[in-house]
């Protein structure tokens, strides 16, 4: 700097008033408009398609009852669905479900009067009535054949369900083979000879579209089937969503399957679910509880649900018709 130079101070804030408050309101609005850096909580498992269901008006219980075909007179007199049984969990809604569809459908399954055991194909108690761990005890009893076990119990009420809709040509299920085995052929008089893991059919049997025809296709189905072939009937759920009718499909010599039954949700995207399923030896199928006095099972992401049993699920097993 030359000698003899003078220096000027600059104030580096401005002094003037007006200047401090424009600066002030620059600020706030950078404050404001500043992105939000802070971790988000998880998104929970949503069922955006499926919205609290709506008040409307319910089919005569007469009429409900007819949909499953199986029961008997005094089943068909005394008939009670699941709905009626479970209330909602507190603060949550049952999901929308179709009218005719096999969500509407589940939810209605005729329940047995509260206390009832739950049986095996001999019809011998297995699972005491007052068990904390069960919730309710469908009105579909296991024969003596020992086939209704976990995995084609659930095939049964799917094949119950289409039947009772009217979408029989949808009737095809699969052997542990991975043949196809299709009721549209059945009905024609055909019927499968197996052999390992061959099948032939043979047309020795006069067309039947009867009851009584598609209880002996159930019947061969099931000596057929298996877990493996609720998992080639269904697909994986990829989209973390859930919803009446899909499946926990566990594969495997000791597999077994869990069906969600119903579906709750809260205002805040809270997921609760109801699960049934049958056993092995064979035995009724039943609706398990979370808790004692609360058959309401939470699903949270990456979470695994924990079964009464203290076996658990997890969402990657989760499959859908």
């Amino acid at each position: 700097m030359p000698a003899g130079a003078s220096v000027h101070w600059r104030e580096p804030f401005p002094s003037h008033p007006l200047v401090w408050t424009v600066l002030a309101g620059l600020l706030v609005m950078v404050i404001v408009a500043r992105p939000d850096t802070a971790p988000q909580p998880a998104a929970s498992i949503a069922t955006p398609a499926l919205p609290p269901s709506p008040p409307r008006a319910e089919l005569p219980l007469a009429e409900r009852a007819r949909q499953y075909a199986w029961l008997s007179r005094a089943s068909l007199k005394s008939y009670e669905p699941l709905v009626r049984r479970i209330d909602d969990p507190p603060g949550f809604q049952r999901v929308m479900a179709g009218a005719g569809g096999f969500d509407d459908w589940l939810r209605h399954l005729p329940v047995q009067p509260p206390g009832a055991p739950v049986r095996n194909g001999q019809r011998k108690p297995v699972v005491p009535g007052d068990e904390p761990s069960l919730a309710a005890v469908v009105d579909l009893q296991p024969g003596n054949s020992n086939l209704l076990t976990a995995a084609n119990i659930v095939l049964r009420l799917r094949a119950e369900y289409l039947w009772s809709a009217g979408r029989r040509d949808a009737l095809t299920f699969h052997f542990t083979s991975g043949q196809p085995f299709a009721w549209s052929v059945w009905r024609e008089g055909a019927r499968p000879l197996v052999s390992g893991r061959e099948v032939t059919w043979q047309r020795n049997e006069a067309p039947d579209e009867s009851r009584t025809s598609f209880t002996g296709y159930m019947e061969t189905l099931f000596r057929y089937g298996s877990v493996y072939s609720l998992h080639r009937d269904t697909r994986p759920v990829s989209d973390e969503t859930v919803q009446p009718g899909d499946v926990f499909v566990v594969p495997g010599r000791a597999g077994h399957a869990v069906l969600v039954l119903d579906v709750a949700t809260d205002a805040a995207g809270r997921v609760r679910v109801l699960l049934g399923r049958g056993g092995a030896p064979a035995q009724t199928f039943h609706v398990l509880a979370a808790a004692p006095g609360s058959p309401w099972f939470e699903i949270r992401p990456g979470a695994s649900i924990r079964l009464p049993d203290g076996s658990s699920l997890s969402l990657r097993q989760l499959r859908r018709w």
